[in-house]
């Protein structure tokens, strides 16, 4: 019996060469895990997601660039979690998913040890962590703000700048800088209560903040002018 002929070579699929790409950053992320920057070569890479180094060169550039897309892709899942943590029904519901979001964005054993390698490595590739550190920060403090945004589009708190309420309820919630934690300085982990206090707190402070606003304003007084004989 003749045996089966395989299909001719040729160009992957759209879907192929997604899996392929996502395997690559899947490897490439446990190797700079386990191994740090220096120890993971593109080789590696290459030999353990079963793709050749060009497909590698072409569609991502060279190590410094798969670092760089490793860290933005986690940027990316964790705006996915943000939509999914701070789908509650009320308002303090919602703000809770919310800090959940926030906390394991900035603290989670992940970020924490990538983190530590993106500090680790800054001297060698200054450009790279800078971009990093904007691309992140800019996903982190935009997806907090869209929440603050349709809680005001929902008329669930009334107030003019959710950018700057966002970046409040980031500082409240966050506490120490992660930097310190990647040093092993803190490592203390908040717990529901702790969490559920901190949102509780600020909820009290939007409606005191909502409460200010809505006071009427007083009306300045023109100017007397004084008559002179």
């Amino acid at each position: 019996m003749p045996s089966a002929k395989r299909p001719p070579r040729g160009r992957p699929t759209q879907s192929d060469l997604e899996k392929r790409k996502a395997r690559v950053l899947e490897v490439a992320s446990k190797l700079f895990m386990t191994k740090g920057y220096t120890g993971t070569s593109l080789a590696e890479v290459s030999k353990l997601a079963r793709v050749s180094p060009r497909m590698i060169s072409a569609h991502f550039g060279n190590k410094a660039d798969v670092f760089t897309q490793i860290i933005l892709e986690r940027s990316l899942v964790a705006s996915q979690l943000a939509a999914e943590t701070a789908s509650g029904t009320t308002l303090e519901e919602i703000l809770y998913g919310a800090a959940r979001f926030a906390w394991t964005a900035a603290y989670s054993p992940g970020a924490i040890s990538f983190l530590r390698l993106v500090v680790g490595e800054g001297e060698r590739f200054e450009t790279h962590t800078a971009e990093i550190a904007r691309t992140t920060s800019a996903v982190f403090y935009g997806e907090m703000e869209r929440i603050f945004a349709d809680l005001v589009e929902r008329k669930l708190i009334a107030i003019s700048d959710p950018a700057a309420i966002a970046k409040y309820f980031i500082d409240l919630i966050v506490g120490f800088s992660p930097p310190q934690a990647a040093m092993g300085y803190w490592d203390l982990v908040p717990d529901c209560d702790e969490l559920k206090g901190k949102v509780h707190f600020f909820c009290l402070g939007l409606e005191a903040m909502a409460a200010d606003e809505a006071k009427p304003k007083p009306v300045a007084k023109a100017p007397q002018r004084r008559v002179t004989a």
